[in-house]
């Protein structure tokens, strides 16, 4: 399972019927959260008993990130072949790549495509240890922010397993467009918040 240390990854942790069969890989985004998304993820290593956790630098491709932003679509694929390369080196049939994009069909077929496209390629020399190629599941990409807060309720995840702030202080900012929205997406759902608000 692919896993950002966000409220996505939370959310499919909790509903895998056996996590202590999940090998939990970690991706690296060189910003200013990473070392807290890092820490959400062995944190759900700590509530859930995975397997094991394997944690990458993202070494980004192409140019520099400060001569060029690489565009979204190409950092998904990035991401999701290192995985697919993860999964057959350790003879797994399945990735679980909790991205969510919300119930528009034409975003959810955009990334649908992308991950079949993914698969397409590592099908030119990539078999898993059992002879087949991994598949991409997406148990959350048509959920909305709110039904994911729902179904974090619902699962009884522990709530502050998971990182919703662009920066690295010791609770999330508030202010930020993430812990806004997330802020926005508990308010929707009648769950608290479960930090203390900056400031109070």
């Amino acid at each position: 399972m692919i896993d950002r240390g966000d409220l996505p990854s939370l959310v499919a942790v909790a509903l895998q019927p056996d996590p202590g069969r999940l090998i939990l890989y970690h991706w690296g985004d060189p910003d200013a959260a990473a070392r807290r998304r890092a820490a959400a993820v062995q944190d759900h290593d700590a509530a859930y008993g995975v397997q094991r956790v394997i944690v990458c630098e993202s070494g980004s491709p192409g140019i520099s990130d400060h001569e060029a932003a690489i565009p979204t679509g190409l950092e998904q694929a990035h991401l999701l072949l290192h995985a697919v390369v993860a999964a057959s080196q350790l003879g797994c049939s399945k990735i679980v790549w909790p991205t969510q994009v919300g119930p528009d069909a034409g975003l959810v077929g955009v990334i649908v495509q992308r991950a079949n496209m993914v698969i397409d390629l590592a099908q030119i020399g990539i078999e898993t240890a059992a002879g087949g190629w991994p598949v991409i599941d997406l148990p959350v990409v048509d959920l909305t922010d709110k039904q994911l807060v729902d179904l974090a309720e619902d699962t009884g995840a522990p709530m502050r397993s998971f990182w919703p702030c662009d920066g690295d202080g010791e609770s999330p900012c508030g202010s930020c467009p993430s812990c806004q929205r997330w802020q926005r997406a508990f308010d929707e759902a009648g769950v608290p918040w479960p930090w203390v608000a900056v400031g109070v």
